[in-house]
């Protein structure tokens, strides 16, 4: 489904695991759609793909918003047509605080991001793959879906109503030969919480990286038995994958991507 003359969207693709699934994609022969709120970080995937010779095009879009995602996919159709494969990746986090500490509004963002965005992508692209009797859709789910993080409740919950999300779409779609999946990424190295739109307290951007890079390594070896941090490719490996004619048959998992941190 990912090959030549299909058309890919991918939801913020402009940094992490959405850019190197946007590259696997494209290096595949797949058309591109690199969409992200950050335009510039969009180009830059766009420029990435092209110098290797690869199809892309980028697209600003703040899919929280229905109308946003409404002109999005137009805009996708009018360069490339019909999306044959959609992956919802666009995703945010707050910074860590206690879940009965966060406000309101840093809630509704969080699960207007994270998951309401997949309903208002699956609704403006569906249609189209139902009248082609197939596609692929699949959704950027976390181990923390099932394995509570400390201090980071608003994103677990988000990322928990995303698997049953996708069950409940893969059980509507199969009918029509779309099939929907999930990947779960564990510690994976990126740059979620500096796009989540939430601004962090002085010096901890600062801290947040320095423990990602150097305190959680010590930690997350203890806890994954592969003993490193997962990568953005390790991620997009996945997703590419359950795009492909190789998972034709797979729909409504999720495939934990975590070096067996949850597993054990």
């Amino acid at each position: 489904m990912a090959g030549p003359d299909r058309t890919v969207l991918i939801t913020g693709a402009g940094s992490g695991i959405g850019r190197a699934a946007a590259e696997t994609f494209a290096r595949q022969g797949a058309r591109v759609a690199v969409a992200d709120i950050n335009q510039r970080n969009a180009e830059e995937t766009v420029r990435a793909i092209r110098h290797d010779g690869g199809q892309a095009a980028a697209f600003t879009a703040d899919v929280s918003q229905r109308a946003s995602v409404d002109g999005l996919v137009a805009a996708v159709r009018r360069t490339y047509g019909s999306v044959h494969v959609l992956v919802n990746n666009a995703g945010i986090a707050l910074p860590s605080r206690p879940l009965v500490e966060v406000e309101a509004a840093d809630w509704r963002r969080v699960l207007d991001v994270n998951l309401k965005s997949m309903l208002f992508c699956c609704q403006a692209v569906v249609p189209s793959m139902i009248e082609a009797r197939g596609g692929r859709i699949v959704n950027t789910a976390s181990t923390a879906a099932k394995v509570p993080r400390w201090e980071i409740g608003a994103y677990c919950v988000s990322k928990a109503a995303v698997l049953h999300f996708t069950r409940c779409l893969a059980m509507e779609l199969a009918q029509y030969g779309i099939t929907v999946n999930a990947v779960g990424p564990g510690a994976t190295i990126t740059n979620l919480r500096q796009n989540s739109g939430v601004p962090e307290p002085p010096g901890s951007a600062e801290a947040r990286r320095k423990s990602q890079l150097e305190g959680d390594m010590a930690t997350f070896r203890i806890g994954v038995p592969l003993g490193r941090l997962g990568e953005a490719q390790d991620q997009a490996n996945a997703i590419v994958f359950l795009a492909s004619p190789e998972a034709s048959y797979i729909s409504g998992e999720c495939l934990y991507v975590d070096g067996l941190q949850a597993q054990c």
